[in-house]
C-alpha cells in the first residue's frame, strides 16, 4: 500500500489563493453588482474605446453582460480549482497551467481597451507584471516533484523514480532559482517605478512646478539655472477631472548645486494652483 503523496508548500498557497478569491468573490459578486461597482469597472476599463475602431466599439457595447456573466462564473471557477488544488487533482494543476498561459497570451490584447493617456511604461510594468508572475507559476507546476505529488509523471519517469519522489534541486539549483526570483522581482519593480515616475514627469503640477522654478530669480541664485530635473520624485498625488492636492518633493540640479523643489499645490474646477514652493538645498558646487 502507497503512502499519500505530501502536498507541496507552494501549492497549499496557491490552493489557499485560489480558495479565498473563489468563494469569497461568489459571496460578494451580488452586492458588487447592485451597488453599481461592476459596471463603473467595466466603464472604466473601456474608457478608451469611444475613439477606437468601429468592432471595438461594438464589443464594448453588447460585452457588457457576457463580461458579469463571465466574472461570477470566474469566481466559481476559481473556488472549483482551489479545492482541486487541495485534494492534489491533476485537472486542476493543468487548468492552472492553462489559465497562466492564456493570461500571458491575452494580456497585450487588452491594450485597445485602455485609456489612450495611459502611459507606455505603465503598460510595460503591468504586462511584465503578468508575464513574470505567471510564467513561473507555469515553471513551478511543471517540475517533477510537484507532477509527481499530482500524480502526473510521464511512463519514462515512472520507471527512473518508481514510487519514490524525485528528489528536489541541489543546493546550487537553489540558488539560481533564487537569484532568478530576485531578478525577476527586481525587473518588475523596477520597471513599475519607472511607469510611475514618469507619470509624475507628466502631470500638470509637475510641469507648473518646473516652469515657476526656472523663472525664480531665489531659485537661480542659490543653485543657477538651467535647472535639470532628477528622479525619484517622491510625495503623494489625488487628482480626478475638476479637483486635486498634491505634496511633491523633486530633485533638481543646477551650475550651482543640487537641491529638492518642495511644492504643495491644489486643483480645483480643472485648474492647479502653486500653495508653496521651496528649495531646499542639498550641496553647493565651490567656484
Amino acid at each position: 500500500m502507497t503512502s499519500k503523496p505530501k502536498r507541496p508548500t507552494l501549492v497549499t498557497l496557491l490552493a489557499g489563493m485560489f480558495l479565498w478569491i473563489g468563494c469569497l468573490g461568489s459571496v460578494f459578486f451580488p452586492l458588487f453588482l447592485l451597488t453599481g461597482l461592476t459596471g463603473s469597472m467595466w466603464d472604466e476599463m473601456t474608457a478608451g474605446a469611444e475613439q477606437s475602431a468601429a468592432w471595438i466599439q461594438f464589443l464594448v457595447h453588447f460585452g457588457r453582460y457576457p463580461f458579469l456573466l463571465a466574472w461570477f462564473a470566474a469566481y466559481v471557477a476559481y473556488a472549483f480549482i482551489g479545492f482541486g488544488l487541495w485534494k492534489l487533482r491533476n485537472w486542476a494543476r493543468k487548468a492552472v497551467i492553462g489559465l497562466s498561459v492564456f493570461s500571458i497570451a491575452a494580456s497585450p490584447a487588452i491594450a485597445p481597451f485602455l485609456s489612450k493617456a495611459t502611459p507606455v511604461p505603465l503598460l510595460i510594468a503591468s504586462f511584465s507584471g503578468v508575464v513574470l508572475a505567471f510564467g513561473w507559476i507555469i515553471w513551478y507546476l511543471r517540475r517533477p516533484p510537484v507532477r509527481f505529488a499530482f500524480g502526473a509523471m510521464t511512463p519514462a519517469e515512472t520507471l527512473i523514480f518508481g514510487t519514490e519522489p524525485p528528489r528536489g534541486m541541489s543546493k546550487a539549483g537553489k540558488s539560481l532559482t533564487a537569484l532568478a526570483l530576485a531578478a525577476t522581482f527586481a525587473l518588475f519593480v523596477g520597471a513599475l517605478l519607472v511607469a510611475v515616475e514618469d507619470e509624475m514627469h507628466r502631470s500638470q503640477v509637475y510641469a507648473l512646478t518646473m516652469s515657476e522654478a526656472e523663472h525664480s530669480p531665489c531659485v537661480a541664485s542659490r543653485i543657477g539655472q538651467p535647472l535639470t530635473p532628477g528622479w525619484m520624485v517622491s510625495g503623494n498625488m489625488e487628482e480626478s477631472n475638476v479637483k486635486g492636492l498634491a505634496h511633491l518633493s523633486i530633485p533638481v540640479s543646477g551650475q550651482k548645486g543640487k537641491g529638492n523643489l518642495v511644492v504643495s499645490a491644489e486643483k480645483q474646477d480643472g485648474t492647479w494652483t502653486i500653495e508653496e514652493l521651496v528649495l531646499n538645498q542639498r550641496d553647493k558646487k565651490s567656484d
